[in-house]
């Protein structure tokens, strides 16, 4: 059982908000792309392949499909036990079909050419099929992996990225869906005189069954058992406030703000987009909610692309 704050979350002052800049361009060829991997990894922020207008290979090859890798001087982070480090793992994919490969790197790649150790691709079978758009999260120890596409809700988690022994997750309630987000936050107990905090893993939206788009959220536990049993509180809401989305960005932002330091950090849910029709075969969205437990959420603010469709 996942603990949750059901009450409603007041919105932050203007004061106690994020802001937004632009960041000076710089010389150096960061292609803009979509459906690349992105990790916060050794204090840093890492960009990994994606799609961008065609360009020519080395060998002379045109393509779409990147493979570079980017950090400012699909991939996550995991604390592997057998190495005793945190390493970055990029699994699985369109390249340009859909792939089960897995790869890590306890550097990324940044090392001294005499002591660069790069990517090393694991050894053992990968037990489930090929899949995309999938979501994966480091949670208490545990790697999972959830959905994807071709369209499945299947589940697998490990305690060890290097040796496998991945473990299929029985049935789930969510439905089969990919393009989906998931992220691991903390939420923070605000009942005065209790700073207990409880740490679990967020799925949101994504594209199900019949191209529906969904805007439902659920909590997953921070054990075995929790991934396993469900009930009904696990769902933290079956319409969320904004409107129905696939290949949205969550993510989970203490901004040490005054409000943050008393009800706890706020996940915040970026963009997306979702199909359309005739001259507007797909919405895509600029807006920006927050919430602090996966049930309530707030806008940031609201603001399409496009014409605004309904939920």
């Amino acid at each position: 059982m996942v603990a949750q704050s059901r009450g409603a979350v007041p919105c932050p002052a203007p004061n106690d908000t994020p802001t937004w800049s632009l960041l000076p361009s710089t010389d150096r060829r960061f292609e803009a792309r979509d459906g690349h991997a992105s990790a916060v990894f050794r204090g840093k922020l890492w960009d990994i392949g994606g799609k961008s207008g065609t360009y020519t290979t080395r060998r002379l090859v045109p393509t779409t499909r990147r493979s570079d890798i980017w950090n400012p001087r699909m991939a996550t982070f995991f604390t592997e036990k057998i190495l005793g480090v945190s390493i970055l793992v990029l699994l699985e994919g369109y390249s340009p079909t859909p792939a089960n490969d897995i790869w890590y790197s306890p550097d990324g790649g940044e090392m001294p050419p005499t002591a660069h150790l790069a990517w090393i691709q694991v050894r053992y079978p990968v037990p489930w099929a090929q899949r995309g758009w999938h979501c994966a999260i480091a949670l208490n120890d545990l790697f999972y992996v959830m959905g994807g596409s071709p369209l499945n809700n299947d589940v697998w988690d490990t305690d060890s990225i290097v040796n496998g022994n991945w473990q299929a997750t029985g049935s789930v309630p969510w439905s089969a869906r990919t393009g989906h987000t998931c992220v691991v936050h903390t939420v923070k107990n605000a009942k005065l005189g209790d700073a207990s905090t409880k740490t679990m893993g967020v799925l949101a939206g994504g594209w199900g069954d019949d191209t529906k788009i969904l805007n439902d959220v659920w909590l997953l536990g921070d054990d075995r058992t929790c991934i396993n049993y469900r009930s009904p509180d696990t769902l933290a809401t079956e319409a969320a406030p904004w409107p129905v989305r696939a290949f949205s960005a969550l993510v989970s932002l203490d901004t040490h703000t005054p409000s943050d330091y008393l009800f706890g950090p706020r996940m915040w849910l970026l963009g997306g987009g979702r199909t359309g029709h005739g001259n507007f075969p797909m919405f895509t969205y600029t807006d920006m909610c927050q919430s602090r437990d996966g049930g309530g959420f707030a806008a940031f603010r609201s603001e399409t692309t496009s014409q605004q469709p309904n939920k």
